[in-house]
């Protein structure tokens, strides 16, 4: 039997238009917000710069995560150095200068500052483009013998001393030099040979300790050192390091070390002399980073963007506190696609990711992020 015109009419506009509805169609389904949904980010907003002269204007020589400033020990002086990020091939900057008892680096808002460990404890900018220290202030107020360790967060700088009994963190003013301190000298932890944080995040602050060899965390409000656990090798004095992101770049003796997301920690290289101090370009933030102060109240986990999406998507993620973390993408069907964050160790903070999905196939992708008790899971689309 013949089709009529009118129905043969009818089936060739709805051919035409099907693949129309079917994009339709899986874009109300990914639009339709889940019950637990939280797509926008609560933040308690960035945190106050105050009594800094540093000026976060300043840019850096380098691209971020590639390069890193060096301090080196050329007996009797020491020379100031440059790198690229995870090799012990080094170029001097500058010719070698005197400096007693000297400490590390601290890298601030596009600028490198040393100091000395021991009396008098002085401050000093060192030039990266031709190695000459300037006196910016003499420190005072350090609670114990040896000044092992400084490090900035983005609004302060933070110190530890140490006397090989006990350490004891404060807050150094940048502006008159005068120390601050945290609460009271921690036994625990009782050669601190530095302090680092986490870049960007900045919840928590690190030091191993020369004695135990063990690897603490600094409560920045009470003073508090916490054992994480054991560091894995000896703990000399005279160490320094320096995060790129949530990476940390430790130098020992002549050896460069990596402590990684997982909280593995590996040789990577030797130098031929002895580093004391090393201070990674991390300024503009990294890729993977939203903003440096940009720490949620709770968890986030957002509609990635754009969606539906071909073949590249964002996703923005925030943690309220530090802990092991996993992003990781699943097919309709529950079979892992990818695993974008994989069970890596990650302060509070907000986050981003990007999932290139050029290999993969049209249809909806659920990704689940996992920190701690919390988990929450949410659906995109790829159309092709």
């Amino acid at each position: 039997m013949k089709r009529s015109l009118p129905a043969f009419r009818f089936i060739n506009v709805f051919k035409s238009v099907f693949p129309l509805l079917r994009i339709l169609i899986l874009f109300l389904l990914i639009i339709c917000p889940e019950t637990n949904a939280q797509d926008v980010f609560n933040s308690v907003g960035p945190a106050p710069i105050s009594e800094m002269k540093i000026s976060a204007q300043e840019t850096t020589p380098f691209a971020v995560g590639t390069r890193a400033f060096l301090q080196l020990s050329i007996s009797p002086n020491v020379q100031f150095a440059k790198s690229f990020m995870e090799s012990c091939s080094v170029t001097y900057i500058g010719g070698p200068f005197p400096l007693t008892s000297i400490g590390g680096l601290v890298f601030v808002s596009g600028k490198v500052y040393t100091w000395n460990q021991s009396s008098p404890y002085q401050f000093w900018q060192v030039d990266t483009v031709t190695g000459v220290n300037t006196l910016i202030f003499n420190i005072t107020g350090v609670p114990l013998a040896a000044l092992t360790g400084i490090c900035w967060d983005g609004s302060s700088l933070f110190g530890v001393a140490t006397n090989s009994l006990s350490s004891w963190i404060f807050r150094l003013n940048a502006v008159t030099g005068v120390c601050t301190l945290i609460g009271t000298p921690s036994a625990a932890c009782s050669y601190a040979v530095f302090i680092e944080g986490r870049q960007f995040a900045w919840s928590s602050l690190f030091s191993p300790d020369a004695v135990t060899d063990n690897i603490y965390r600094w409560n920045k409000t009470t003073g508090t050192a916490t054992l994480i656990g054991p560091a894995g090798f000896n703990v000399t004095i005279g160490e320094d390091a320096s995060f790129d992101g949530n990476i940390c770049y430790w130098v020992a003796d002549s050896s460069l070390r990596k402590w990684d997301t997982t909280g593995n920690i590996s040789v990577l290289c030797n130098y031929s002399t002895i580093a004391k101090g090393i201070a990674c370009v991390t300024y503009p933030p990294p890729l993977g980073v939203i903003h440096l102060f940009e720490v949620p109240i709770t968890y986030i986990l957002s509609q990635n963007y754009p969606n539906p999406f071909n073949p590249v998507t964002t996703i923005k993620y925030g943690l309220p506190k530090f802990g092991k973390t996993s992003l990781i993408v699943y097919d309709i069907l529950g079979r892992v696609v990818t695993k974008l964050v994989d069970n890596e160790f990650k302060d509070a903070g907000t986050y981003e990711v990007q999932w290139d999905a050029s290999n993969f196939s049209s249809g909806i992708y659920l990704y689940t992020l996992e920190s701690g008790s919390y988990k929450e899971t949410k659906k995109m689309v790829v159309i092709k």
